[in-house]
């Protein structure tokens, strides 16, 4: 059994050293001070703004939100503009190509003693009234405005050739007098119309 060694003087001296002399790495230890005490209290979000810029931000971008709302509400209105526009357009256009087919057919019934009767204005205005459709519709698969000189002429040209074909077909009689007559008439009336709407919508922004 091995013994202790007993202690010497010098052991002694080495231990007060040791006492008189801690190791750093204990006093930095002993030396760190909370999170609190060695940090401002600033918040900062993950850009490295504090928190008024970030208000800031915030402000501004609440302000860009309201812009992008007003824009859209704007185009909305302008959108809605539009759409009243069109179909003011439309019904125009199709009361006044219509109510031309229907005064057509009833000059020519009055002027050959035919009747006025609806069956029989009827009976001569639907083949032309046919032609009509055709043309309006053509002109809303190509987006055309069907108040337009260039529509009435394509109006005019459908009505008058479809009407006499469904008239020949039916032996409802295309006499060669009939057809310059009614190629007279239809013109100037699908294209007189809008001659005057075009005229009145130039004039409408000098009056008043």
């Amino acid at each position: 059994m091995v013994g202790r060694r007993p202690t010497s003087d010098r052991d002694l001296d080495r231990g007060d050293a040791a006492a008189a002399c801690p190791h750093p790495l204990a006093d930095s230890h002993s030396e760190t001070k909370p999170h609190s005490e060695t940090e401002p209290d600033t918040e900062a979000d993950p850009h490295g703004h504090d928190v008024a810029d970030r208000h800031a931000l915030d402000a501004d971008g609440f302000a860009d939100g309201d812009r992008h709302r007003h824009g859209l509400a704007d185009r909305h209105r302008h959108g809605d503009a539009l759409s009243t526009a069109s179909r003011r357009a439309w019904t125009t256009a199709v009361v006044a190509d219509t109510a031309v087919v229907v005064v057509f057919a009833t000059i020519g019934r009055a002027s050959h003693d035919e009747g006025l009767r609806l069956a029989g204005v009827w009976h001569t205005a639907w083949p032309f009234l046919v032609g009509t459709a055709l043309a309006l519709a053509w002109a809303a698969y190509a987006k055309d405005d069907p108040r337009t000189v260039k529509v009435g002429i394509r109006v005019w040209l459908l009505t008058l050739v479809v009407g006499m074909v469904l008239r020949r077909l039916t032996d409802a009689g295309t006499a060669p007098s009939f057809v310059v007559v009614a190629t007279l008439v239809l013109g100037a009336l699908f294209v007189g119309w809008r001659l005057v709407a075009r005229l009145h919508r130039w004039r409408r922004p000098f009056s008043g």
